[in-house]
């Protein structure tokens, strides 16, 4: 994919969303009636579905290998189970959420869920089978997970009103 048709697919999408990497996705597409955007990888499989409502969320990814992240459909095993996410889907819904993922190896897991106010979460993952989940409702949540090696795993869940 040509990294102009990328950025024009970003663009069509009303949620804010950074790409820093030197290796593009095999294709994009953006749905603006839905906030959503979706980076396909090999044989038109996810690799990652963010989905952004509210004002001034913001998702920022630096993936540096094509296959550092793996299709959507595959699972969570372990505590990062438990957080009810599906590998792959990174969903913002408020105010001014924050989000930063940088990912460099291969065959990692990742993904978030923010709800409420003023949420950050900033992750890096250097290795391979990484697993991380991360689910933070309510305001003024920051979760930092730096993972490196091999078959890391981590669940966090933070509720508050």
């Amino acid at each position: 994919m040509r990294q102009t048709d990328f950025r024009r697919a970003i663009a069509q999408s009303l949620a804010s969303l950074v790409i820093a990497s030197a290796v593009l996705p095999v294709a994009a597409s953006a749905d603006p009636y839905a906030n959503t955007i979706v980076l396909h990888g090999d044989i038109s499989e996810d690799v990652l579905v963010i989905t952004q409502t509210g004002s001034a969320n913001r998702a920022t990814l630096r993936i540096d290998n094509p296959e550092a992240l793996v299709p959507a459909d595959t699972w969570f095993g372990g505590a990062p189970f438990m957080a009810g996410l599906a590998p792959g889907r990174i969903s913002q819904t408020g105010t001014a959420n924050d989000l930063f993922f940088r990912v460099t190896g291969a065959s990692n897991l990742f993904a978030a869920s923010q709800t409420g106010f003023g949420n950050r979460i900033s992750t890096t993952v250097h290795g391979t089978y990484n697993q991380a989940a991360i689910v933070q409702t309510g305001n003024h949540h920051t979760a930092v997970v730096n993972q490196t090696g091999s078959r890391n795993s981590v669940a966090i869940s933070q509720v508050s009103w």
